[in-house]
Parts: structure tokens; sequence; C-alpha cells
């Protein structure tokens, strides 16, 4: 026996390295849970290799490389209805069902359009759980994987939470039993909600099915309180609990600057009868006038009243001269350009605000103002950022009737391209002549011949745009085709424009000086998009 002990110890000792070296080979190493959408999971190592046999379905994660393009690769969530969502242009895809190399042939063939020879890899890390459903007044409703311990709330979070008309008194979970049985369970899911009741709050099983059923109008109207008038947001507001007046009109928003403060009407239903039921007709409402100006002095602390759900409130308005207004229009880079009407206190920093405010690349320090109210229309250059910076009220100056505000772009964003060419189909295209900025550019086929020419920089103040002339390459030779531009832009005749393409030359010559007014636009509004706009307002041409 003896003798056998040191090769008894030798075959053990192999067989133990054996064993280390097929765990390793394996990849049987686990890494850590990851959260998801509101559900835990756990993966392995494994899981992170591309598959060819496994079906991609909803709670699964991809990983997504397109080579050279950073923008387009990423970790992406396969969502409820088996989409994912991705950088334009791919956009929204349906994976659900799909293979690896399925979905890098279809990302592949939607990036062909887009890109030459794009090359992706996919991989993905497979969600492990178990199925339940959730239908009803939730965001998404749908089947979802969740592993073990997942509870109700977190469900309802996965499916982007409940909706407004959501009962969440009387939550259905319908369960099978190990005799195959179906059991209901009504929960009171709002007693976890508002007191953290764990009871109402249950950890799933497989196959569970929530039911989260529509508030009856009865029940929803009775949490709903009306306000209306000279307040900030009238309407409907859910008001689950009694508050003072105050509170209330804070949830619709606040008062308006004109609301009359003495004159506000509270609309309160009276108790219901001890019989029939308790009905209330139409009339039972009994309106009470408050002066909520009495409490806020001081004088009558009973002025901000308990409002209960159910009730309605109406704030009346104060009776104030109407103030003469008149037009400005603000054109370039605002957020919401247009006509805004203005009063003899407007000032320039107020019609910007209207017009939304600046855009990303607006060039604040060189705002225009063209003043058409006299027979000799004039600009002014005015730097909003003294203004915006100090307070210094000379670059804010008072607008009148008439007034063209023109906030040209920066200088920097001109060398940024626009985001629609950088994935579409582009045209060599030449500018020449009197534009700030002649040479060849790279344009999407979408551009127009006008947008070739503000690309370019625009005409300078020495442009004959009624000889404007594009020069096209045909079979022997080259087609030259004159366009008036003056009638493209004064009269709206933009049929007049012809067409691009790849290799055609737009040429703007020379002419002697323009009248004062085309001039004067040039130079203001050059870097402008919307030059054709800034020149109908002048001439009394607005839409």
């Amino acid at each position: 026996m003896k003798n056998h002990l040191p090769l008894l110890a030798k075959i053990l000792i192999d067989l133990c390295q054996f064993t280390i070296i097929v765990c390793i080979l394996s990849g049987s190493s686990t890494v850590y849970g990851q959260e998801s959408s509101g559900i835990r999971s756990q993966m392995s190592v494994a899981s992170l290799t591309p598959q060819t046999e496994y079906k991609v379905g909803p709670g699964d994660t991809l990983f997504i490389v397109v080579w050279g393009e950073e923008s387009l690769s990423g970790i992406v969530n396969v969502g409820p209805d088996g989409m994912i969502s991705m950088s334009q242009p791919v956009g929204i895809l349906n994976v659900s069902g799909l293979t690896v190399s399925e979905i890098q042939e279809l990302l592949m063939t939607r990036l062909s359009e887009y890109l030459k020879n794009p090359r992706v890899t996919v991989s993905i890390r497979a969600f492990e759980g178990f199925p339940v459903h959730i239908i009803g007044q939730v965001e998404a409703p749908a089947y979802y994987k969740v592993i073990d311990n997942t509870t109700l709330q977190e469900l309802i979070m996965s499916a982007g939470g409940t909706t407004e008309l959501a009962d969440l008194k009387h939550v259905r979970l319908f369960r099978t039993d190990e005799e195959g049985e179906i059991q209901e369970e009504e929960i009171d899911f709002s007693l976890f909600v508002k007191q953290n009741d764990l009871s109402a709050n249950p950890i799933l099983k497989e196959n569970d099915v929530v039911f989260i059923p529509r508030i009856a109008r009865a029940e929803r109207a009775k949490s709903l309180i009306t306000v209306l008038g000279s307040v900030a947001q009238p309407g409907a507001h859910e008001l689950e609990e009694a508050l003072p007046l105050l509170d209330v009109l804070t949830l619709a928003g606040g008062l308006t600057q004109w609301a009359d403060l003495r004159k506000i009407w509270l609309l309160e239903p009276p108790p219901l009868p001890p019989h029939e039921g308790g009905e209330k007709t139409p009339n039972s409402y009994e309106p009470k006038k408050i002066s909520l100006e009495d409490y806020l002095t001081g004088k009558d602390p009973n002025a901000n009243p308990i409002v209960s759900p159910g009730s309605a409130i109406f704030v009346e308005t104060t009776q104030l001269p109407q103030e003469p207004t008149f037009p400005v229009n603000v054109i370039g880079q605002v957020r919401s350009p247009g006509a805004y009407r203005a009063t003899e206190k407007t000032r320039l920093a107020d019609v910007l605000f209207m017009a939304g405010g600046f855009s990303q690349w607006a060039q604040i320090d060189k705002v225009a103002i063209i003043h058409t109210a006299s027979h000799s229309p004039r600009s002014v250059e005015v730097d909003v950022t003294k203004y915006l910076t100090s307070g210094d009220m000379e670059s804010n100056p008072q607008v009148f009737e008439g007034d063209t505000i023109i906030v040209p772009l920066n200088e920097r964003a001109k060398n940024i391209p626009p985001i629609h060419t950088i994935f579409s189909k582009s045209m060599t295209i030449s500018v020449m002549g009197e534009v700030r900025k002649p040479e060849t550019y790279e344009l999407s086929e979408k551009t127009n011949f006008w947008e070739a020419i503000i690309i370019a920089g625009g005409p300078t103040t020495d442009a004959d745009l009624e000889r404007a002339m594009l020069i096209q390459g045909v079979e022997g030779g080259q087609d030259r085709i004159e366009v008036d531009l003056e009638k493209v832009l004064t009269e709206g005749q933009f049929s007049l424009m012809p067409s691009l393409k790849s290799g055609d030359t737009i040429f703007i010559p020379k002419q002697k000086e323009k009248p004062g007014i085309w001039r004067q636009i040039v130079n203001v509004a050059r870097d402008v998009s919307t030059i054709g706009l800034a020149i109908l307002i002048i001439l009394g041409r607005r839409y």
C-alpha cells in the first residue's frame, strides 16, 4: 500500500491541475450584476461574446461598434417593445427575435446609404430572469424579464411608471399556483406610495400578470380642483388633500399680474346629505367671495380658507387700460423669428425675450436694428453683451414701430457643417464673383441656388443680383442660365431659381453702386440666412 501512495498523490495533483485548466478555458467566471431600467440583472462573461443562435429580446443589452464612427458606437438596451434607439442616421430599429449576425447585417444595410463600406460589430449581453406581464395604465405595458426578489414597484418603474388615470388603490395581481389555478389578489398600491407600506409592494413570481385599472371618472373628479381666471395655468389640477387657498393657487402656477386679489370666488360643494346616496345638483355649489389682499396685508387672517378637492376657484381680472401696441420684426439667430407686438416702453431685450432668446450660434455683440419709420431707413448696431453683463441701458435701446431686429450668425459657426450634410449625399459647387467667400464648396444635394450664395458669405454690396449666372457643364460645352435674384427675393418668385448639380458654378457679376437701401440691407444682414425676409420687410411686403 505504501508503495502506491506516491503514485496516488501524483494522480490527484494532475487531476486538480486539469480541472483548473478546464475552468479557465471554459470562461466560467462571472461579472457583477448591473441595474438596467430599474430591474437588476446578472450576466456571465461568456454572454458578452457574439452569439449566432441566441435571439435578442426585451431586456437584452447590445454592444455596437461602428468602426470609425464613435458617435454611432456604444451600449444600447433593447426596450420592452423590442426596439433599440441609436443616433441618426440609424434611428430606431426593431431587433426583437434577431440574432447578432442578423442585427449586424441590418445595421450595415442601413448605414451603407450614408457611409462607404461600413464595418459593424455587435455583441450581446443576454438578460437572465423569468417573465412577468404588466398591463393597463402604465406607460409601456408589455412582457418583462425580471430576477428573483423583483417587487411590484420595480416592475412599474420598468414599464415607465403609471399614467395620470391609474387607479393605484385597486391594482390586481394574477398568479398561477402549484395546481395550475389562477389566483387573483387586489392590492392597494397607494399605501406603499404614501405610507411606505411594504405589504402593498409584493415580490413577483414567474408568469405573474399585473393589471393597473383606469380610475373611474367619479373617483377622479373627487381628487381634482378647477382653477380658472387670472392664473398662470388655468384648468383642472390634482388635489389629494385639502389645502389653503394660497397653496391651491400655487398649484395653478400662481396669479398673473392682472389678477384682482380682492375678487376671488370659491365654489365649494356642500356636505353630502345622509340620504339617497348624497347626490349633488349643479346648483348646489355655493359661491363665496374672498379678498386674498386682506389676508396678505394682515387685515383678515381668515381670508385664506382651506379648500377641499372637488371645489372650483375663479380669479377675476382687474380692468386695466389697453396700451397701444405696434409690430416689430425679429429675424436671424433667435429661437422663434417673426413679428411681435411692442409698446412705447418696450426695449430691445424685451423683444428678444419674446422671440425665445438667442440661438446657439448668435453673434450677440453685433445685433442690428433697422429703423424704417422715416423716409430714410437707418441701421444701428448694438452690442447686447454690454447690457447682459453690466446693465448698460444704451445697449438695450427702445424699439419703434416698424423696426426690424437682425441677429447675425456667429463667424465661428460658419466653419461647422450642417448636421444633415454629415450623412447625406453631397455635391461640389463653385461660387464665384461678388460674394464674400468665393471658393468651391461641398454642399448637401438639397442645397438650393440662394442657400449656396449664403454659405459663400452672401453677396457683396456691389453684387448685381439681377444678372446672377449658373454655369452648368453639358455635352460638348457649357450651358449658362441667367437668374434674376431680385425677383426671387422681393417678389417671392422662387420658381426662377434653377436646381443645382455637382460641378455647377454660380457667378455673381459686379455692377455700379446700388441704391442706398440695398447696400444697407446687405451690410446689416449679410450673415443672416433670412436676408430675403429682411428685404420683404423693408419693402413693406410682410407675410
